[in-house]
């Protein structure tokens, strides 16, 4: 009934149609043998006999708590209250929980996996977390468990920045001023998260910690993307090899 309640059997019709028009305009502009190896091959076949990317059937569960940091961590707070209280029947829950228990279960069910794989599980945890920062914030769920996290994750973002020291190679060293910037407004971020909510404000330390997030976004990734290499994009490659092909040269993409 909750399912019904939600109109997924619609949302699911709707969904498959605007794919089969995707894949319409693919093939009238490529050639159908596209999506008919987008379909069979690379979605079917790869799901039901893999050839590479093999993963235990766990696989995702890691990868989900590592890429979602540091807002998959405030999922834990969220766990009791919604089980307690039958909160996941609600329909501001129930939606975004079936979203992803969907994605986990049909890819771990697969033998081959990658972590782009599960991307649209994060917006879905969004909308979960949005649910349970709000009774947060109306003060239906105590906010200790929240705060605790949040202290952890002040913790956790220093630690893993003398991980990182310990760790890189020797040619990372002049990353470490971007690393420990990264770390500083990541720590920055949890910190007046928990100050906030300690005062009852848990959405306005949410929006610190995402602006702790975005920050750290461009002042340690950008700029340690690019001192790892120029091609990060394709922009460059292709660049550089266009240059060869129109002076007349050939060139081989080995996998």
């Amino acid at each position: 009934q909750g399912l019904n309640r939600l109109g997924l059997p619609w949302v699911v019709l709707l969904a498959a149609a605007l794919s089969g028009c995707w894949l319409a305009a693919a093939g009238a502009a490529a050639g159908w043998d596209y999506p008919a190896s987008l379909v069979l091959k690379q979605s079917v076949e790869r799901a039901l006999n893999p050839w590479h990317h093999q993963a235990p059937w766990y696989y995702f569960l890691g990868i989900f708590w590592s890429d979602g940091l540091p807002f998959s961590l405030l999922l834990v707070p969220m766990i009791a209250p919604l089980i307690r209280g039958k909160g996941w029947k609600e329909p501001g829950a129930l939606f975004p929980l079936v979203w992803m228990a969907v994605y986990l279960l049909v890819f771990s069910l697969s033998g081959g996996k990658r972590s782009v794989y599960i991307l649209p599980l994060f917006p879905a945890m969004a909308l979960v977390l949005a649910y349970g920062l709000a009774n947060f914030q109306l003060q239906r769920w105590p906010v200790a468990g929240l705060r605790r996290v949040l202290l952890f994750l002040a913790a956790f973002f220093p630690g893993l920045f003398v991980a990182a020291l310990l760790m890189a190679p020797p040619k990372l060293g002049p990353a470490v001023p971007w690393l420990a910037a990264g770390a500083a407004l990541l720590t920055a971020g949890a910190l007046i998260a928990w100050f906030l909510s300690g005062r009852g404000r848990v959405l306005s330390g949410a929006v610190a910690l995402a602006a702790s997030c975005l920050a750290f976004s461009a002042v340690t990734l950008w700029p340690l993307a690019r001192h790892l290499g120029g091609t990060k994009t394709p922009r460059a490659v292709v660049a550089r090899v266009a240059a060869v092909l129109e002076r007349g040269g050939t060139r081989a993409v080995y996998p």
